[in-house]
């Protein structure tokens, strides 16, 4: 505590994430501060926006899914998601985002042969980056890719492009990461003060 301004400050591993995953949440406190509206309410608008992020990135991903909709229905409804979905953490993004990845990764498989294109690739190494910014551990999604079949590109060429492409911008992302949390005083998994 400090004796001046008697305020104190509790460390906490949330520190360590990148700010991206709380994006939702902090754009409905900005929102909630510009109304200038009480606290409760700005604490309840950011958890408010944090569900309608969960919801709007769910929708897309049931939106665009070519199989396994109402699996990811069900998923995306279950009260444990929805619980998590409006909280202050870095799991609404995590279960939203690999919902996103699922749809893009299936499309990919069942897509026509000499169809995939740099556009979905990039899309799919996003959707890994935003998952591994939230935690970590997500990165080797990225060798999912490895299992599109190359028959699926136009050439072999851009099939060998695309797949390096992936791992380099999720390998960079986790890489950036990792940095950010050991700056903040990550280290081998514990919080160091």
């Amino acid at each position: 505590m400090d004796q001046y301004t008697h305020k104190a400050y509790y460390n906490s591993t949330a520190i360590t994430y990148p700010f991206i995953p709380y994006t939702f949440s902090a754009l409905g406190i900005l929102i909630a501060r510009l109304l200038g509206v009480s606290f409760i309410c700005s604490f309840y608008m950011g958890r408010i926006f944090s569900l309608l992020g969960y919801v709007l990135v769910c929708y897309i991903a049931i939106k665009y899914a070519k199989v396994g909709k109402r699996i990811m229905f069900l998923i995306a409804l279950l009260p444990v998601s929805l619980y998590s979905a409006a909280a202050y953490s870095a799991d609404p993004s995590t279960l939203s985002f690999s919902l996103l990845t699922i749809t893009i990764y299936t499309d990919m498989l069942f897509m026509d042969e000499k169809k995939l294109n740099y556009k979905k690739v990039v899309l799919f190494a996003l959707c890994i980056s935003m998952m591994t910014m939230c935690k970590i551990t997500y990165a080797p999604f990225c060798l999912l890719i490895l299992s599109v079949p190359c028959n699926k590109f136009k050439n072999k060429k851009e099939a060998v492009l695309s797949k390096l492409g992936v791992f380099i911008i999720v390998g960079i992302v986790a890489l950036l990461t990792l940095l950010l949390g050991t700056s903040k005083g990550l280290i081998n998994g514990k919080f160091q003060m």
